[in-house]
């Protein structure tokens, strides 16, 4: 959640760091309540952020796309992370055959997908909602 609170970061980081019960003052708190005060994340039903969880894809993208203040369609979804995994899909970023919502997300995945977000932020690429589909 820091490189990609960092890496799209308009604003300051708050310093509150006690915003689930398992998060306090841990160096990761303050991103951590950053993302929640600001509707990126909701944690779990449970009211927690479980922070020894492993990330998966479906969770990854949300925070990714949510932080990088993506417009995401909701209109039509089976499921939360729906929206998410069409949103990369149909912009070429990843497709959604090759993405598991339910599987971790890897470091490469992440790096790429952030970079992907960079480059559209900056201008050098934009996200048409149109699969890139190249021609044989």
């Amino acid at each position: 959640m820091k490189i990609i609170l960092e890496a799209d970061l308009s604003g300051d980081i708050s310093e509150q760091t006690d915003c689930f019960p398992d998060v306090h003052d841990e160096w990761y708190a303050k991103y951590v309540c950053y993302a929640k005060e600001h509707a990126i994340i909701k944690g779990y039903n449970d009211g927690t952020f479980k922070p020894g969880q492993n990330v998966i894809i479906a969770e990854a993208l949300k925070i990714s796309l949510e932080s990088f203040n993506e417009t995401i369609d909701q209109s039509s979804k089976t499921t939360w992370y729906e929206p998410y995994i069409n949103f990369v899909h149909n912009n070429s970023i990843f497709s959604k055959y090759a993405l598991l919502p339910t599987k971790e997300m890897t470091r490469g995945e992440m790096a790429y997908l952030i970079h992907q977000l960079l480059l559209q932020k900056e201008g050098k690429i934009q996200f048409t909602g149109i699969r890139n589909v190249k021609s044989l």
